[in-house]
């Protein structure tokens, strides 16, 4: 990854992570028990920590080397430093175990280039046959997201790989305060199929095309309430029309994912541009700040209208002066 992310920015969800993973994990291994763990894009360590408290023997978490290995909540020797747009699976099976009973990858799909979003999956399926995943959602917001993608989007990523997908988690913990709200709504699981593991699942919670796209209400909110996005006009047809098109690829048993609009189109935008994907659907702007700016701007037009009518009815003024000066010397 290219951006750094600070310890204070890993303390600050640390604890709603491991309560969310306390509370979370042990319905994933009560039905899929984890003696081995891989978490990538782990932070410091959390959800391995839950792990560990559940009996997973080896726990190994991979994220870049800007984790500060004095805030692991795990063993530094259980930390792997990879880039995760880079290939992890080298260094994970240079430790000497190349398949885990689970791999995790937690809200950090996002913060990965979209071209990045194959090879990953593809990574992490080479690691396990069992993935607890979840992503970022469309307008989700967050530090440094940058692929923000609807879970069909990902599910499709995974189907080319064999892999089904399991949604049992997510209503389980929807309504649940103890529970990160971005869990509740992004969590899914993903399993390769017509193996025991996928047998062990209960049928009803596979999702063989069947929606997956949900809004969570403290997501809802925060959207209505706090942000506002200064290049939504530009997003408005594309975004609809990727969405269409997402759920009628899932809907195809014989569908892989399909091309975006909005990829698309930042393709054949100049690099500068900021009114194309990603940054239709990250950057933001405060309502309230804005129209202080234009208040403020307002005024200040005003004040400048005012001085200068001040200095043209000076100007009148002696330029009159003058002109009476000049009559009177002529006379």
């Amino acid at each position: 990854m290219t951006q750094t992310y600070t310890t204070e920015f890993f303390n600050q969800h640390a604890d709603g992570s491991l309560r969310s993973a306390r509370a979370i994990l042990p319905a994933v291994f009560a039905i899929l028990p984890a003696r081995s763990v891989v978490d990538i894009g782990c932070g410091q360590g959390v959800w391995l920590q839950a792990a560990r408290e559940l009996g997973a023997r080896e726990v190994v978490g991979v994220d870049g080397d800007h984790v500060d290995r004095r805030t692991l909540a795990i063993d530094e020797r259980d930390f792997v430093a990879c880039p995760l747009d880079g290939d992890f699976v080298k260094p994970v099976a240079a430790r000497g175990r190349k398949r885990f009973d689970v791999a995790m990858c937690l809200e950090v799909a996002e913060h990965l280039p979209y071209r990045a979003a194959p090879a990953l999956v593809e990574r992490l399926t080479r690691l396990s046959d069992v993935v607890l995943f979840s992503a970022a959602v469309p307008f989700q917001s967050g530090t440094h997201h940058v692929n923000e993608q609807w879970p069909e989007f990902w599910a499709l990523q995974f189907k080319t790989r064999g892999y089904a997908c399991f949604d049992y988690l997510r209503w389980q913990f929807w309504g649940r305060a103890d529970i990160d709200w971005w869990y509740a709504q992004n969590l899914l699981l993903f399993v390769r199929d017509k193996t025991p593991m996928a047998s062990r699942l209960p049928a009803s919670a596979r999702q063989d095309g069947r929606g997956l796209s949900v809004v969570h209400p403290e997501n809802y909110l925060f959207q209505i309430l706090y942000t506002y996005r200064p290049h939504r006009a530009s997003a408005r047809i594309e975004e609809l029309e990727d969405l269409r098109r997402l759920q009628a690829a899932w809907r195809d048993p014989a569908a892989q994912a399909p091309h975006l609009m909005a990829v698309e189109r930042a393709a054949a935008a100049p690099a500068h541009a900021r009114d194309v994907f990603p940054h239709t659907r990250t950057q933001m702007a405060s309502p309230e700040a804005e129209c202080s700016r234009r208040s403020q701007a307002e005024q200040r037009v005003a004040a400048l209208e005012a001085e200068v009518a001040d200095l043209r009815a000076r100007l009148d003024g002696t330029v009159r002066t003058a002109s009476l000066g000049s009559r009177r010397e002529e006379s």
